[in-house]
């Protein structure tokens, strides 16, 4: 996983969906 993305990218897509799943979980 890190050797395909940036580990910059990788943190913010981890952040990024992390976030996204709590709010639907929020939402739901």
């Amino acid at each position: 996983e890190h050797s395909l993305v940036p580990l910059g990218e990788a943190r913010l897509g981890r952040i990024g969906l992390d976030e996204w799943l709590r709010r639907l979980r929020a939402a739901a």
